[in-house]
């Protein structure tokens, strides 16, 4: 059984392994045998033996003038099965290298939004988790008033506290109302610049801009949370974002 999982590791088909282990058994033998034995056309049996023969899983003997072919030893597939692992670690860190280059190329970070969706207090989590992973400085739409009816102060200063560990600076566009001018106040100790929106703008919902995402909570009823990766709408928005910016 060990034998017929390891040789299905190396890609061999169900006739190769069962071709395999019949010179398993038999030892050093004929093709013709080996055929018998498996019940299997001569003709089809040659043709996978010779494959077999160049994938190195059979060796040829000589005694006098009888060619017959026998398996490699036990360790030799387990040498085998080793650097095949070794080959897939490497195309494994190959591609973690080259995703986010793949993903670009492919649409993910062009043409073709790629979009999450969390909801209630793990979804919650997850999407502050991944805004604290910006590798840059973040862009924030607030209202803190709408903020603190789901953020608790523990929570809200937990979360600048890790930014601020991770040196990640943040400029803040908040409505203009008491925990809006509060948050301003506190700026200077936080790695953060707010301005204060014109009164006459309002909304009830946050949007963070980093890293070519956007990740936006709707606090209206439960928590729902969005992640938009997307070079064209994350540059409009952030466009927007800068406009007013220096207006105000």
């Amino acid at each position: 059984m060990i034998l017929d999982e390891t040789l299905k590791l190396l890609d061999l088909t169900e006739k190769e392994v069962r071709l395999m282990l019949a010179f398993y058994k038999s030892g050093a033998v004929k093709v013709g045998e080996a055929a018998r034995q498996t019940r299997m056309p001569r003709a089809t049996a040659y043709l996978l033996a010779e494959r077999l023969v160049e994938k190195g899983l059979l060796v040829q003997e000589l005694d006098g003038k009888k060619k017959r072919l026998v398996a490699v030893d036990p360790g030799t597939l387990l040498r085998m099965l080793a650097a095949k692992q070794r080959t897939l670690r490497r195309k494994e860190i190959e591609l973690e290298e080259k995703l986010p280059e793949l993903m670009e190329n492919l649409g993910v970070g062009g043409g073709i939004p790629r979009v999450r969706v969390y909801s209630g207090g793990t979804g919650l989590r997850a999407v502050m988790a991944d805004i604290l992973g910006a590798s840059g400085e973040i862009l924030l739409w607030t209202n803190q008033e709408i903020e603190t009816w789901f953020f608790t102060k523990k929570d809200h200063e937990d979360f600048v506290a890790e930014r601020v560990k991770k040196g990640i600076k943040i400029r803040v566009l908040t409505v203009d109302n008491k925990q809006g001018r509060q948050l301003r106040s506190l700026d200077k100790e936080v790695l953060r610049e707010t301005r204060i929106l014109p009164k006459d703008i309002t909304f009830s919902t946050e949007m963070y801009i980093y890293d070519g995402k956007m990740a936006m909570l709707d606090f209206n009823q439960d928590v729902i949370g969005v992640i938009v990766e997307s070079k064209p709408l994350v540059s409009s928005q952030g466009s927007i974002f800068e406009a007013l910016w220096k207006h105000l």
